[in-house]
């Protein structure tokens, strides 16, 4: 799987320091992909995503943002132009909720109808990782009772 997550300069210099070869094997690599595409702020929450929902996760493509800016995803649409689908992944914060409308702007102006959004229960995925991780409440409550009995 080929994970792309750049910074804006990186991606400003994406096209000039990739080689021919690089590129194809990109494209390559895109164009075996389903027509479905998930869009993540960052690679911790894309993977925290991956670890909760990993039936099937090789059929999608992901794209890690580094942010909230759209660059890397319009790469991938470049590269997969197949790509029709399109989750947005994005914090549950004032700052995703934002970056969610305004990606779901462009890309509707672009041609993409198919876009829609997954929200985790918690700010991010990682943080409903972390909670899915905790033990139950219940776990918890037996175990100082015990410790409070020693």
């Amino acid at each position: 799987m080929k994970i792309i997550e750049l910074t804006d300069i990186q991606f400003k210099n994406y096209a000039k320091i990739h080689s021919a070869r690089n590129y194809m094997q990109t494209t390559e690599y895109a164009s075996t992909m389903k027509n479905y595409s998930r869009l993540f702020v960052s690679l911790l929450i894309m993977l925290s995503f991956i670890s909760m929902y990993q039936k099937g996760w090789m059929d999608h493509s992901y794209v890690a943002l580094c942010g909230v800016a759209e660059h890397a995803l319009m790469q991938l649409l470049n590269d997969a132009p197949h790509i029709s689908q399109i989750a947005l992944c994005l914090d549950h914060d004032k700052a995703g909720i934002q970056a969610r409308e305004r990606i779901k702007k462009n890309l509707s102006e672009r041609g993409y109808h198919m876009v829609f959004s997954l929200f985790s229960n918690l700010k991010d995925w990682n943080e409903d990782l972390q909670e899915l991780k905790k033990p139950p409440p219940e776990y918890m409550n037996r175990q100082q009772t015990v410790i409070q009995m020693m």
